[in-house]
C-alpha cells in the first residue's frame, strides 16, 4: 500500500485506494468492511463506499465531432400533432456532417424514418436507424444514462452508466451494437443533472440527495464519491439549503417533501460555454421572466432569490456568468414549464463551432407571446457567444417544453472527438 506495507485481501471486491490528502484511504464496498478492517493496517483509514467506477463524462462545451443518440416521441410520425414534426425536422436537418445521429425508432416507424431522412437531405453517412421497443421511448433519452471513457483503462473504453434497473433495455442493446460497455454499477443520477466541461462537474442537489439516500450515507459523503466517480476536482453542486415551495419546482411528479432545485434538471437552466479568453470558466445562467398572455406566471421573489443565489456561488468560484431570459409558463394540462432557451447544444461542423439553439414560439401563431422571448434570446445568445460561433436555430420546440424537456433532453451525446 505505502511505506513497505503489504496487504493479502483476497478476494474483496470493490477496491480504491485514495489519497487526497496526507492520509490514506481504502475506499471498499459495504459488505466488505468488516473483513477487510480486520486485514488493513491502523495508518490506512477505510471508507464505505457505493461505487469504485471512475469516468470522464461526455463533455458539453465542444468536440470536433459529436456521436448523438435521438429518440423521436411518437408525435414526430403522426399527422395532426402540431410542432413536433417541424421541431425534430429541422434539428436533424442541421445537424451537420460532424454530428453522426443514431435515431431510435419502433421497428414498424424504421422504413417510415428512412424516407423522412433521406427527404431532409441528410445523407445517410451520417445517420443509422436502431429499431427498438416503441413502449420504451416516452422517456427523455438524455436522462437515462451516463456516457463517458472509464478512467483506469488504457486505451479508454467507451463506457456507460445506466442511471436505474428500471432503465435497462432498448438503449443497452443500441449502445451494445455501437461498442459500449455497460458499467456494473447503477448510479442514481439522471443525465439532465450533469453538466460536464473544461474539468467541472456540475451536478444537481436533488441527484446528491438521492445518492446519499440510495447507499444510506450523508450528502458530504456522496459529493465525495460523485467527484471521485467522475474524476474530477471541481464538482460544482447547483441547488439550495433550504427546502423549495413544491409550486415552483417543476417536476413531471410534484412530490411531497424537500426539494431544492428550481427545476426538476439543472440542463433546465444552466449551460456551459467552456473557458473564456481569459481563462475563466463561462456559463450560461437562466433570468426567469413572466410573458404576457394567458399563460404566463408571474415571478414569485423567491424564485428569483434562488437564482441569484447560483449566480452569487458560481461567480465566486470565478466563473463568468452570463444571464438568459427564461420565460416561465402555465399549461393547463402539463403545468408550470420553462421555455429555455439554456438548454440547448454545443458542438462543431466543418471545423466550425455551432450551437443549436431551441425556439418555443408556435410557428403555426404568429401572435405567439413566445416569438418575442424567442428574438431576445437570439440576441443574447449572439452577445455572448465569441466570434465565429454559427447559430443554428431548431423552431417549435414548445411542444417539448410543456413535458419539462428540451433540445438537449431529446438527444444524447455519447461521444466526442477530442
Amino acid at each position: 500500500l505505502a511505506h513497505g506495507l503489504h496487504v493479502d485481501l483476497g478476494q474483496a471486491a470493490g477496491l480504491q485506494l485514495v489519497r487526497p490528502g496526507g492520509e490514506w484511504i481504502m475506499r471498499v464496498f459495504a459488505d466488505e468492511v468488516p473483513r477487510v478492517r480486520e486485514l488493513l493496517p491502523p495508518q490506512v483509514l477505510l471508507q464505505k463506499c457505493t461505487t469504485t467506477t471512475k469516468m470522464h463524462p461526455v463533455r458539453d462545451d465542444g468536440g470536433l465531432g459529436m456521436e448523438t443518440l435521438v429518440a423521436p416521441p411518437a408525435g414526430f410520425f403522426r399527422r395532426g400533432v402540431s410542432g413536433v414534426k417541424p421541431a425534430l425536422r429541422s434539428f436533424l436537418r442541421k445537424a451537420g456532417p460532424e454530428m453522426h445521429l443514431l435515431i431510435m425508432v419502433s421497428q414498424e416507424k424504421k422504413e417510415r424514418l428512412q424516407s423522412i431522412m433521406r427527404k431532409l437531405g441528410v445523407e445517410e453517412a451520417h445517420w443509422t436507424v436502431h429499431p427498438v421497443a416503441e413502449h420504451r421511448l416516452r422517456e427523455w433519452v438524455r436522462d437515462q444514462f451516463v456516457a463517458g471513457r472509464e478512467v483506469q483503462e488504457s486505451p479508454q473504453q467507451r463506457k456507460y452508466v445506466s442511471a436505474s434497473q428500471q432503465r435497462k433495455g432498448p438503449v443497452d442493446r443500441v449502445l451494445a451494437e455501437i461498442g459500449f460497455q455497460r458499467l456494473k454499477e447503477l448510479l442514481p443520477i439522471e443525465g439532465g443533472n450533469l453538466i460536464a466541461g473544461n474539468g467541472v462537474v456540475f451536478f444537481g442537489k436533488i441527484s446528491v440527495i438521492d445518492w446519499a439516500a440510495a447507499y444510506g450515507i450523508s450528502e458530504q459523503e456522496a459529493e465525495e464519491e460523485i467527484a471521485i466517480v467522475f474524476d474530477t476536482q471541481n464538482l460544482v453542486v447547483i441547488g439550495t439549503d433550504e427546502s423549495i415551495d413544491s409550486h415552483i419546482l417543476m417536476r413531471y411528479e410534484v412530490q411531497a417533501g424537500d426539494n431544492y432545485q428550481p427545476a426538476v434538471h439543472i440542463d433546465l437552466f444552466l449551460a456551459v460555454l467552456g473557458e473564456g479568453a481569459n481563462g475563466e470558466m463561462e456559463v450560461v445562467l437562466g433570468d426567469p421572466v413572466s410573458i404576457p398572455g394567458e399563460h404566463g406566471l408571474p415571478i414569485s421573489e423567491r424564485m428569483r432569490g434562488i437564482f441569484s443565489e447560483i449566480e452569487r456561488c458560481l461567480k465566486s468560484m470565478g466563473m463568468v456568468v452570463h444571464r438568459m431570459l427564461l420565460p416561465y409558463l402555465n399549461d393547463r394540462s402539463t403545468g408550470p414549464y420553462f421555455a429555455s432557451g439554456v438548454n440547448v447544444l454545443l458542438g462543431r461542423d466543418g471545423g466550425r463551432r455551432v450551437l443549436w439553439l431551441p425556439q418555443y414560439g408556435n410557428s403555426a401563431d404568429p401572435e405567439d407571446p413566445l416569438h418575442a422571448t424567442d428574438a431576445q434570446v437570439l440576441r443574447r445568445w449572439s452577445e455572448i457567444l465569441p466570434d465565429g460561433v454559427e447559430i443554428r436555430k431548431v423552431p417549435d420546440m414548445w411542444v417539448f417544453a410543456r413535458f419539462r424537456g428540451g433540445l438537449r433532453c431529446i438527444t444524447k451525446v455519447i461521444d466526442r472527438k477530442p
